[in-house]
Order: C-alpha cells, then sequence, then structure tokens
C-alpha cells in the first residue's frame, strides 16, 4: 500500500470510528491510526465508557490493535 493509500485508508478507518462511537452516544475521542494500530484519546466519564469505545473500534477492518489512552474523568461532586 503507499504513502497516499495509507492515509486515505485511515481517513476512512477514522471515520467508521468515529460514527461507531456515535451510535453509542460517545463524542469527542481523538484517533489516530498507524500501520495497523489505532489509537484512542480523549475523556470519558467511566470506564464503562472506556472499554465500549475499544469494543466498538476492535472490530474495523484493518485494526490489529487498539491502543487506548482515554482518560476516566469523574464530575466531581457538588
Amino acid at each position: 500500500m503507499s504513502i497516499q493509500d495509507e492515509r486515505l485508508y485511515a481517513g476512512d478507518l477514522v471515520e467508521a470510528a468515529d460514527e461507531s462511537l456515535k451510535q453509542l452516544g460517545i463524542r469527542d475521542i481523538l484517533f489516530e491510526y498507524e500501520n495497523g494500530t489505532l489509537f484512542l484519546r480523549g475523556e470519558v466519564p467511566s470506564y464503562y465508557h472506556k472499554q465500549r469505545i475499544q469494543e466498538a473500534v476492535i472490530r474495523l477492518k484493518g485494526v490489529t490493535e487498539v491502543r487506548n489512552e482515554v482518560e476516566v474523568i469523574r464530575a466531581k461532586p457538588r
């Protein structure tokens, strides 16, 4: 695969990942794809959400590894 093909594929893959998460009601997660590895970055309110993100993207064609660097940020009590 050429560098240009790799960039186009990565763009399609990130778009598919973003759509998968929107269906779960999760937004504002950043994706970076490199040589089969999908890096996930951002913040979510629970470990449940962090796990759901990983489950949603691991099934995408071309993803051989997921690096889940999403942070769990709990809301401060009032």
